[in-house]
């Protein structure tokens, strides 16, 4: 049988047992609470960054449209020119300008004009190759001229020629 004295160490016992649970539920409570504050955080600055990025995808894509509105060439060949014009440290601004100047050329040449005329000639391509391309395409095929060119010093007077002489100086390496 138990006595009283029994009785009082367990109750004790259980008081401070009781004590020591309460306190840990507060913990628990408190760090549970703290975690989903720190949670609602973290998903408020994933869904900041989401809408920024589809923010910024939306401006692109609206700048490609203008662009594309302007220069004739498909979003999907100006977002691509763009991706080299980053890579080659260029902006499609100035794949826009040069062309820009392409086409310039390019009517000046189809006009007979003797600038039209020499900047095909000192590419060494006839303005027949290109002048039935979409203008993505013959800007492609003269930059891939450009590019095979082994003299230097003729490869930036063909390249100011078609693009100006500003663009033509940003085309070359």
């Amino acid at each position: 049988m138990a006595n009283v004295g029994d009785l009082k160490v367990l109750l004790s016992a259980d008081d401070k047992a009781s004590g020591q649970i309460k306190k840990s539920g507060a913990s628990i409570s408190s760090t549970a609470r703290s975690m989903g504050k720190s949670f609602a955080l973290m998903g408020g600055v994933i869904a900041g960054v989401f809408a920024a990025s589809i923010n910024d995808f939306m401006k692109t894509g609206d700048a490609l449209h203008k662009m594309s509105l302007r220069t004739r060439i498909s979003v999907e060949a100006l977002d691509e020119l763009n991706y080299i014009a980053n890579l080659s440290g260029s902006s499609l601004g100035e794949v826009e300008m040069m062309i820009r100047r392409l086409v310039i050329t390019m009517n000046e040449a189809r006009d007979g004009t003797m600038i039209g005329v020499e900047a095909f000639e000192k590419l060494g391509i006839a303005f027949e190759t290109v002048e039935s391309l979409a203008p993505e395409q013959a800007f492609m095929n003269i930059l891939t001229v450009l590019a095979d060119m082994t003299d230097e010093t003729i490869q930036t007077d063909a390249a100011m020629a078609v693009f100006g002489n500003r663009m033509g100086m940003s085309v070359i390496p």
